[in-house]
């Protein structure tokens, strides 16, 4: 049996975060679009449900065709690389759409997002409402299309790590699957 060299998580990562990215792109869009197309918003929340199921996936088909030979950290590294270039594919669609394609959508649902927050008796609330509301009568957009996009990529790598880890964890534990001629 030959020794191969073991993929670096860099790189499958890379690999995998262009398929991620277009499955968040689509998550993204789905949400987007249920304002015009009943039940898109359905499949953006069982999207958003199946973001476990998807890293768990593309962890345990690194980790079998490496053989079970990686280790808790590559399989981790693995996840974040792939977090990291999907959500910059995404947040990148998300900015061309934001920016150029319906450049009020942030305004309009953060407009919603204070006409609700107006409804609460909360004093914090409130003084978010009157913040939000003074910004607007001086032309201050609290969300540009960059920060939406620059906080997505951070929040995406930051919970696709804790995600990561955690099915590393139990990737790693599982081990390789049994098969007849478990030769490896």
């Amino acid at each position: 049996m030959v020794n191969q060299e073991i993929q670096s998580p860099y790189k499958r990562g890379g690999d995998d975060g262009l398929t991620f990215g277009a499955y968040l792109t689509v998550m993204f869009f789905s949400g987007i679009f249920s304002q015009y197309i009943p039940g898109a918003n359905l499949v953006s929340s069982l999207m958003m449900l199946g973001v476990p199921a998807v890293t768990y996936f593309y962890l345990r088909r690194y980790f079998i065709k490496e053989r079970g030979r990686l280790t808790v950290s590559a399989l981790w590294m693995h996840g974040i690389v792939t977090f990291a270039c999907g959500s910059l594919l995404a947040a990148f669609l998300m900015f061309i759409y934001m920016r150029w394609i319906e450049p009020d959508y942030l305004h309009r649902v953060w407009t919603m997002f204070v006409d609700v927050m107006a409804q609460s008796d909360d004093p914090g609330m409130q003084e978010i409402v009157r913040v939000s509301r003074e910004a607007e009568a001086h032309k201050v957009q609290p969300v540009t299309p960059i920060i939406f996009s620059i906080t997505t990529i951070m929040l995406a790598i930051l919970s696709g790590s804790v995600l990561s880890l955690i099915i590393g964890v139990i990737v790693k534990a599982m081990g390789l699957p049994r098969t007849k001629n478990n030769n490896i």
